[in-house]
């Protein structure tokens, strides 16, 4: 049997750091969103593998980063509290792919905090459908 991902692309971005003020010039939010379409097949086979030993598999998972002015994920976590998926080696897989992924950079001496949900449910009908949340609604 055959399972797919439907990856429902949403965020919530806002440039930040912990101790210094907002920036006027924020992360460019559809370059950050292809960054995540470019990834898509990476957390795919994270979920495909959690489906080996979790065939009902299926909910939201809640990953905060903090991207720097390098365009690198200086901070890749899952926000526990809000995800419905907890499996601790299937969380792992996704943060370590993150983790790996080039992203727009944030603006010069910043870095730009993003929670970004992902949300996973099989569909058998089409392995390589990929919707956004506008398209969604």
């Amino acid at each position: 049997m055959k399972f797919s991902l439907i990856i429902l692309l949403s965020s919530l971005l806002t440039t930040a750091c912990a101790s210094k003020p907002k920036t006027e010039s924020p992360i460019n939010h559809e370059a950050f969103r292809q960054s995540v379409r470019g990834g898509l097949k990476e957390i795919r086979g994270c979920y495909n593998e959690l489906l080996k030993t979790e065939p009902k598999a299926e909910g939201k998972v809640v990953v905060e980063m903090t991207i720097d002015s390098e365009g690198k994920a200086a901070k890749v976590a899952t926000i526990k509290e809000k995800s419905t998926m907890t499996e601790p080696n299937f969380l792992n897989c996704i943060n370590t792919k993150i983790a790996s992924w080039k992203f727009p950079p944030a603006p010069p001496k910043t870095v730009a905090e993003v929670n970004y949900p992902f949300y996973f449910r099989k569909d058998p009908g089409n392995l390589d459908k990929f919707i956004s949340s506008e398209e969604a609604k």
